[in-house]
């Protein structure tokens, strides 16, 4: 072959091999309402002045960890790829006006979790000792060495309990119970037994490292907690060493530079409170947040996503399946974790997505959620919202985020509450099961049937013509 890909020559000849069927959990319909709720979530973002450059969504089977529909945004046809993909194309799907739709979202994307983090924190919370019914002050900012740390448009509710906290999202209460956590464990110099609690939490629950999912080159995202700093610190200690003696750097610059050089390894308390909010140095992947409120939906089975379902040969025969696999276990006392996810059935019913399940049979399908609005330097937020139902009994798990909307609630909430209409079969208040984007309203657990012809025939195909 030439440089222009002419064929030149022929050097060895192999007959062509029939591959393996690879059979995925993606249903293909619930798929479509994704990627089609996906886009509108985004489009809802710009037409609230807002750049809605990106987004992911993930619906995830809390009971096995399955994968039933991932979207990212901006999207394009694999088609291209079809017989080799031609310069102009290639140029196009790289270049920073198509936002690089390459890039998978929901596995490579990082962004901060901000409040849809806060069931971790509830956690850690309960698991410390203090009472989740307390009442805590929930000011308009909290102070932390001179600094003060606002609440979300410096809203104030007064004393509230942690379950109110996580409803209205108030950033406020959460502030000042990871302050006074990270007083307990000595602060910046911490004592040996350090319980570090919510990091342990967050890391328990998966976050900080990679899902394993069966797909390519997945980020691991960081947790924002003392192990981070200490590793940061690490890296890049010796460059924050020698850039504080050199003249040509401004003394200002200097001065950063030595602290860091000295102390940035330093967990301090700016630090806590924005991680019990995740905002600071934690970011996540969308996949990570549905394996995250799967395993609060489940009682604590941290799954390994999967997309794969089996493997089938090019005759037919069933060469392998792929079975669930645990990756960790949570292991939250259960009445603590019993009191979070009842404050998540709150946020729906009385709290920052009331709005967006209006209307929604809640009675018959309630819904657990949490929605968040991650700050980022010169952006726009990462809007989420973070759910699974039905919350008396778990099933799925739905997981949108929108980089660069307006708010959870306004910008993805809508598109949400869509998904789970279309799964649960709903029309208005009505709930039938039989109107499920789902065949038979539940995952399909057979396989389909691979003839000698190759002709591919799903279950509900059978007697079709």
């Amino acid at each position: 072959m030439d440089r222009s890909g002419a064929v030149t020559g022929v050097i060895e000849e192999t007959d062509p091999k029939p591959g393996n069927y690879v059979v995925t959990s993606i249903d293909a319909k619930l798929q479509k309402v994704v990627e089609d709720q996906l886009r509108a979530a985004v489009f809802r973002a710009r037409t609230q002045g807002r750049k809605g450059d990106s987004g992911a969504a993930v619906v995830m089977d809390v009971t096995t960890g399955q994968i039933l529909a991932m979207a990212s945004f901006p999207s394009y046809d694999p088609e291209v790829w079809s017989g080799g993909i031609n310069n102009t194309d290639y140029a196009q799907l790289t270049s920073p006006t198509s936002g690089y739709p390459l890039v998978p979202r929901a596995t490579q994307g990082l962004y901060p979790p901000a409040s849809a983090f806060k069931p971790i924190s509830a956690i850690a919370v309960g698991e410390s000792g203090f009472k989740l019914n307390g009442k805590y002050d929930c000011g308009s900012y909290y102070e932390v060495a001179k600094q003060r740390f606002k609440n979300n448009e410096s809203v104030a509710f007064g004393p509230i309990s942690v379950k109110r906290a996580i409803e209205v999202s108030c950033n406020t209460v959460f502030y000042q119970l990871a302050y006074r956590m990270w007083l307990s464990d000595g602060g910046s110099d911490p004592k040996p037994a350090a319980r570090d609690a919510i990091e342990s939490v967050a890391q328990r629950i998966g976050l900080g490292a990679a899902t394993g999912v069966d797909l390519p080159n997945e980020a691991s995202g960081r947790v924002g907690g003392r192990e981070f700093k200490q590793g940061y610190w690490e890296r890049y200690k010796d460059i924050w060493c020698a850039r504080r003696t050199d003249p040509s750097r401004s003394v200002m610059l200097r001065a950063i530079d030595e602290d860091n050089c000295f102390g940035g390894n330093k967990f301090r308390g700016g630090d806590a409170v924005n991680l019990a909010i995740g905002q600071g140095d934690t970011v996540v992947t969308p996949l990570q947040m549905a394996v995250m409120y799967s395993a609060i939906a489940n009682g604590g089975t941290v799954w390994q996503p999967r997309v794969s379902k089996a493997i089938i040969s090019s005759s037919g025969e069933l060469i392998e399946t792929t079975k669930p696999q645990i990756a960790g276990t949570l292991n939250a006392p259960p009445k603590v974790l019993a009191y979070v996810k009842n404050a998540l059935i709150g946020v729906s019913t009385n709290g920052t997505a009331a709005k967006d399940f209006k209307g929604f049979p809640l009675a018959a399908v309630p819904i657990a959620a949490k929605t968040g609005s991650g700050q980022q330097v010169g952006k726009d937020p990462a809007t989420w919202v973070a759910s699974y139902a039905p919350a008396n009994k778990p099933r799925y798990a739905v997981v949108m985020m929108v980089n660069q909307g307006e708010t959870g609630s306004t910008t993805v909430g809508p598109s949400v509450r869509a998904i789970y209409e279309a799964l649960f079969g709903i029309n208005g208040m009505t709930v039938d099961p039989a109107q499920s984007v789902l065949v038979g309203g539940s995952p399909r657990t057979s396989l389909p049937e691979i003839r000698r012809d190759g002709t591919i025939v799903f279950p509900e195909m059978e007697g079709q013509g």
